[in-house]
């Protein structure tokens, strides 16, 4: 009988997501999400299919805090909001761009990480990110860091 061994609880982390990590047709231009939430009166600037390897991956950080970060203006919240529902994906929090905001996007990132989540419990202990610029910022605050983006991005 093999040796059993006692597993520590760490407890729940942050893994800090960038939306458009999970959105497969961000770089081919916004699409309304879905019929349904047009008709419903949202005007859509939210791209319709879900990257599904990252999806999935999301999906299964469960017992993990999950923290969506946006380069998108916060005037597009309910429409992440609607698009993360309606592709099944469970988030602690979103974080957007600020209205009217026109800095860089790691600019944007790293002052919403330093603002909202830096030195923060749970602390955050993997991101994964679409923007390959942004990869050493991340890796500069020493945190891991998953490249999701295509290859044209990089």
């Amino acid at each position: 009988m093999p040796e059993q061994f006692n597993s520590v609880s760490i407890g729940p982390r942050t893994v800090l997501v960038d939306f458009e990590a999970m959105v497969q047709d961000y770089y081919s231009g916004m699409q309304q999400v879905d019929e349904d939430v047009t008709s419903a009166g949202i005007q859509s600037r939210s791209p319709r299919k879900p990257e599904e390897n990252i999806c999935g991956l999301i999906r299964n950080l469960y017992s993990e805090y999950v923290i969506v970060i946006s380069d998108r203006d916060e005037r597009y919240r309910k429409e992440c909001e609607t698009w993360l529902q309606l592709n099944d994906i469970h988030s602690d929090g979103l974080l957007m761009r600020p209205r009217g905001d026109c800095s860089g996007n790691a600019n944007v990132k790293m002052r919403l990480y330093d603002e909202q989540l830096k030195g923060k419990q749970p602390l955050v202990w993997l991101v994964i990110e679409s923007d390959f610029r942004c990869m050493s910022m991340w890796q500069s605050e020493g945190l891991t860091c998953l490249y999701a983006g295509r290859s044209s991005n990089a």
